[in-house]
């Protein structure tokens, strides 16, 4: 095998990963019960926006070569492209982000980074805590920051009346 099959077969892999990610993503989307209250794009990934393009890029490049294998780059870089601009849903029920789907009850806590522009959120499923990062534009910290207040807020009012 030489060095053009080793990444032939690499990128190859990469276009599954990226196959499945928006499988799961489609996926959860599908499963979530809820009502959409706001809709939010991540800060801008400029990194990432451009090695789509360029993955892209070069996949048309080889198929105009007629190396069919630039399909696999073609669609590696569309699919990346669609992960990199994949929008920040906010539904009645919880908070989707790249393909996961945390419900009110299942967040902990949370923060805004001001200095990376990232909504930490600490999380337990089943037992398991987690934490992820979600990429918010500074302009929409405030009104995200009241609606996860809000939602907990809700929750917790809830429980009480309960017990």
């Amino acid at each position: 095998m030489n060095f053009t099959q080793v990444l032939q077969v690499l990128y190859a892999i990469i276009l599954l990963f990226i196959l499945k990610q928006i499988y799961n993503a489609i996926n959860t989307k599908r499963r979530i019960n809820g009502k959409v209250i706001a809709i939010y794009m991540p800060k801008s990934r400029v990194v990432m926006a451009i090695a789509a393009g360029l993955l892209a890029m070069m996949g048309a490049f080889s198929l105009l070569a007629k190396d069919y294998f630039g399909f696999v780059y073609l669609f590696a870089g569309l699919g990346f492209g669609y992960l990199t601009m994949e929008k920040i849903l906010v539904y009645d029920t919880g908070l989707y982000y790249s393909g996961r789907f945390d419900k009110w009850e299942d967040i902990k806590k949370w923060s805004y980074d001001s200095s990376a522009n990232l909504l930490e959120i600490e999380t337990t499923r089943i037992g398991n805590k987690a934490n992820r990062t979600i990429p918010i534009k500074l302009e929409d910290k405030d009104e995200v920051l009241t609606i996860i207040k809000s939602k907990k807020n809700k929750k917790k009012s809830k429980s009480r009346k309960k017990s």
